[in-house]
């Protein structure tokens, strides 16, 4: 009996083995072809039909316009794909090499901390199997999908836009760049002050449907500082993680700024260890300026 099962697991291990072989050979070919500015080579990669859709431009149509896009962007000179940004320990895709003994584990708060932490809403919504934040966070493809019983994290795997495994000093050097110029990287003023500007809110104003929360403000890929969740100036930009975590460029005081923890917690208006350590820091900000300190 136990011999038929492990039959079928073993080659379903041995599938998933391919799979995650395939997609970072096909990563490591898009990173070569970027990285030799090879316009053609990377547009290679998209469906003759697709549409790349880009942070604050129109949507490009089909291959062609895609590659012409690719040319007009390397013109630019601008930075190149790495599996290390700026040569620090924060990865996108985890390679093998990073040993177990350097990665935390994460402690998942208690169904009664979410059901305390959380507003009702967003709380009966978290144990809701047809809501947007359970089918985001539990099943599509869900965190669990990082995290491996044999590596702590799973290993050469990128999920877009989640799954970053990193130091909270790497996070912070790289908020940095974009806090002091962006020069490092290539980034254009332009773009940084388009980052720094206030928000334009939707026609109905700023709500998240996941978190069921009003006033979070995330235009062109980043969060903004509110009412409801303040951080740093008001030219601040940067991004909250699950568990309570954070990181945010503030270009007015030149700083980078990052926490991370391995402890989740349930507070969607900045965890208070991580306030704690704001307020200092804007204390010392504020001390070494000769200013009045003011809560980050």
């Amino acid at each position: 009996m136990s011999t038929t099962r492990a039959v079928p697991q073993l080659e379903q291990e041995r599938n998933h083995a391919a799979d995650f072989n395939a997609v970072g050979a096909a990563h490591d070919q898009y990173a070569t072809a970027f990285n030799s500015n090879d316009a053609k080579a990377v547009a290679a990669f998209y469906a003759e039909d697709a549409v790349l859709m880009l942070p604050g431009i129109p949507a490009i149509q089909d291959r062609q316009a895609i590659k012409a896009m690719f040319e007009d962007y390397f013109k630019q000179n601008v930075a190149k794909i790495k599996h290390t940004p700026l040569g620090e320990d924060f990865y996108f895709r985890l390679p093998e090499e990073i040993p177990n003994s350097r990665l935390a584990t994460l402690s998942q708060p208690r169904a009664i901390d979410m059901l305390l932490g959380f507003s009702l809403r967003l709380a009966l919504d978290a144990f809701n199997p047809r809501s947007n934040i359970y089918r985001a966070l539990d099943v599509n493809p869900g965190t669990a999908v990082y995290q491996d019983e044999g590596s702590i994290y799973a290993r050469n795997l990128e999920v877009p836009a989640g799954g970053g495994v990193g130091t909270a000093r790497a996070i912070a050097h790289a908020y940095s760049i974009f806090a002091t110029g962006g020069r490092e990287v290539g980034l254009r003023k332009e773009t940084l002050e388009l980052l720094a500007a206030p928000p334009i809110a939707p026609k109905r104003g700023f709500y998240d449907e996941c978190l069921k929360s009003k006033g979070i403000r995330f235009p062109l890929g980043f969060a903004k500082p509110s009412a409801s969740f303040p951080f740093g100036s008001p030219s601040s930009f940067g991004s909250p993680g699950a568990g309570g975590s954070l990181g945010f460029a503030d270009p007015v005081v030149e700083v980078g700024y990052a926490y991370v923890t391995s402890k989740m917690g349930t507070r969607l208006n900045g965890d208070p260890r991580d306030v704690a350590l704001r307020n200092a820091l804007s204390s010392a900000i504020s001390a070494s300026q000769g200013a009045a300190p003011v809560a980050a």
